[in-house]
């Protein structure tokens, strides 16, 4: 088996590379627009690549993978909204050329998108794969119009959609939330966090345990994949805090209206990931568990 994975030098594609004991492949092909870096694993090679849609299709083709993760993408919802074209081509276009990629080849193609294509809004339950996407964002929008594209145009493309909540945890050398999170904490005085603003965190550990779960037994389809804990950004920072030794009293409580960001953060993002850790038998954890798991890992 051979993995590609675009966006390699972003978070996610530097948290597959750190863990990737914990896949089933023989090969990972690491593309990203970044040049190549120096001292690669055994089994890991770099494709370096120009960002232009038609000349990396031919390139990826080449490559002649067996699984395509395709992480690269413009996340910041700021970015997108002021580069709605530019942002476009990154999220949707990109995503289309993979798609066919897929087709022509016949890799099993995994697209990773966004809590961020519901209202926010505060219901009951968490969101599960049944509820009706309402898009604000211009980011969300193009995540969902992905979501749309490969559910209708490419039903002949062994695809899966994860819809990601929040993803904490290691490696903090990549940033990340957790990493951002530990040095504000060290900086100080003040953390500032959001108490009206609420998501289900998901450990970084166990979203490499889903992938590898996809490589070992590719499944398809559209599935939420968050942590199995509700929290404010409030309630994580006091969680971590307590956990790696700072005060939670350096956490300023803010509302999500006084960061005055654009677009407006949705208030309350919370997955429902049941069926996911039906089909993929992984039991996704809680947030106060992994912290401790997250120390003693980033100890080591």
């Amino acid at each position: 088996m051979r993995i590609l994975i675009t966006g390699a030098s972003g978070y996610l594609g530097q948290l597959v590379l750190r863990k990737r004991d914990l896949l089933p492949a023989h090969e990972l092909v690491l593309a990203s627009r970044q040049p190549d870096p120096e001292n690669l694993p055994a089994g890991v090679r770099w494709q370096t690549l120009s960002g232009n849609v038609s000349r990396d299709r031919a390139c990826l083709e080449s490559c002649k993978a067996t699984h395509l993760f395709h992480f690269a993408a413009a996340s910041s919802p700021a970015y997108c909204e002021q580069a709605e074209q530019e942002s476009r081509t990154v999220n949707v276009d990109y995503t289309r050329m993979l798609a066919e990629v897929a087709r022509h080849t016949g890799a099993h193609l995994l697209f990773t998108s966004t809590d961020w294509v519901f209202d926010g809004n505060t219901y009951d339950d968490p969101f599960t794969e049944n509820d009706v996407p309402q898009a604000k964002s211009v980011y969300a929008k193009q995540k969902h119009a992905v979501e749309h594209i490969l559910a209708t145009e490419y039903q002949d493309v062994s695809f899966l959609v994860l819809r990601l909540s929040l993803v904490f945890g290691a490696p903090f050398s990549a940033g990340g939330t957790a990493a951002w999170m530990n040095d504000r904490f060290k900086q100080g005085p003040d953390v500032p966090l959001f108490h009206d603003e609420y998501r289900t965190p998901i450990y970084s550990d166990d979203l490499v345990s889903v992938f590898a779960a996809y490589v070992r037994k590719p499944f398809s389809g559209l599935y939420h994949c968050g942590g199995s804990q509700r929290l404010s950004r409030v309630e994580m920072g006091r969680l971590f805090a307590e956990s790696f030794g700072y005060d939670p009293g350096m956490i300023v409580s803010k509302s999500r209206a006084s960061a005055g960001t654009s677009p407006e953060r949705p208030q309350d993002l919370s997955l429902c990931s049941s069926a996911l850790e039906e089909v993929t038998g992984i039991r996704l954890s809680r947030y106060d568990h992994y912290l401790e798991f997250l120390k003693r890992d980033l100890a080591s």
